[in-house]
């Protein structure tokens, strides 16, 4: 008889509880196999390179994305914002384990003052995939985890005050989770 149960307290762990039993010795044997089972998409999915001015050419982004099962590919999307040109490169990754990824992009048709939005997304070895439709969350922030967050933000700063430049640690008022962004395109709430 085979017993297949969810664990209850995570729900993202499926036992199953094989019971070996005849007629003439009844029960005699029992065996429990567990199994993790993924069920979210990958997170701390964050471009740590490059994190500011970058030369034309060939340039490597690189970041981080954790799961449980593995990343073994992510998608960069790079768009121009003067032209909203964007191209999408698959980033396969050979060791989906170590939580870090790179990808090597071409600007080299790009020009001085062109300015660029990068974002990653990342799939599990299930298919999850993270979302990818916050564009001005991913766009303008530099990531979801303190110890990255922090040393850029304060080398933005420090840079920036470099220069006759008022710096402030928010984008007040800020965006919350939209789609839009209303630098471009006027926000509309949707029914």
């Amino acid at each position: 008889m085979v017993d297949e149960d969810p664990d209850p307290e995570d729900g993202d762990t499926l036992g199953i509880n094989v019971y070996v039993s005849d007629a003439i010795n009844g029960l005699f044997d029992w065996q429990l196999v567990s199994h993790n089972l993924d069920s979210l998409p990958p997170s701390d999915v964050v471009i740590t390179e490059p994190t500011g001015v970058i030369a034309a050419g060939i340039i490597t982004v690189r970041g981080t994305a954790l799961d449980g099962s593995g990343v073994p590919l992510v998608t960069l999307t790079v768009r121009n914002l003067a032209t909203n040109a964007t191209q999408t490169i698959a980033c396969p990754d050979d060791a989906p384990f170590d939580g870090v990824w790179s990808c090597v992009v071409d600007l080299s048709g790009a020009q001085p003052g062109d300015s660029y939005a990068l974002q990653a997304r990342a799939a599990d070895r299930v298919g999850l995939t993270t979302d990818s439709a916050t564009l001005v969350i991913d766009v303008r922030a530099f990531g979801d985890r303190p110890e990255v967050v922090t040393p850029l933000v304060a080398h933005f700063i420090q840079g920036a005050r470099s220069h006759p430049v008022l710096t402030t640690a928010k984008h007040f008022p800020g965006h919350g989770d939209t789609a839009t962004d209303s630098h471009w395109r006027c926000l509309a709430a949707r029914p």
